[in-house]
């Protein structure tokens, strides 16, 4: 599995006040590969510079989340209604993820894929942190904001209870 995104929201003059009030997320491209099966996009910037197509914060707190309800054995269900109404349903099944790209409406699958855990939790643990060191990289300011503080507690959480798994 891995995630690709591409952040095109500037962020650099964005305070930390101005992104807690107004702001409060990261767009860009987004792509959730899995073996040939994929969802969303990363696209050439320099084609289309001011696209913005995709909540990467909250692709990746949505990810984060199924994780840590992963290991304590729930079900996620993540809303893509960007992508024609669909959704992706995580779950664990003995030492494996299975996520599921299917449709919202009668729950019609698309695609499912099984995935390790140890994969899984790997690849969402390194996402959130490049994506919080390349906002950090982009204003510094910003690490101190209501929803990197929630998302690195979040990281925390999961890393914690992976180690007692």
């Amino acid at each position: 599995m891995t995630l690709k995104w591409e952040i095109s929201s500037n962020l650099s003059n964005v305070s930390k006040y101005e992104f807690d009030i107004n702001w409060e997320t990261v767009y860009g491209s987004f792509e959730l590969r899995i073996d040939e099966c994929s969802l969303g996009f990363v696209m050439d910037r320099s084609l289309s510079p001011d696209e913005d197509y995709f909540d990467i914060l909250y692709k990746i707190e949505s990810l984060l989340k199924a994780l840590v309800n992963a290991q304590n054995n729930k079900n996620t269900i993540i809303p893509l209604l960007t992508l024609c109404l669909t959704e992706i349903n995580i779950r664990k099944k003995g030492a494996y993820i299975i996520v599921c790209y299917q449709y919202h409406k009668g729950n019609k699958k698309i695609w499912e894929k099984k995935i390790d855990y140890s994969d899984f939790f790997s690849c969402i643990i390194n996402s959130v942190d490049k994506l919080i060191r390349q906002i950090g990289e982009m204003n510094p300011d910003l690490l101190l904001t209501k929803r990197i503080t929630k998302l690195n507690a979040l990281k925390e959480v999961a890393v914690s209870k992976n180690n007692l798994l």
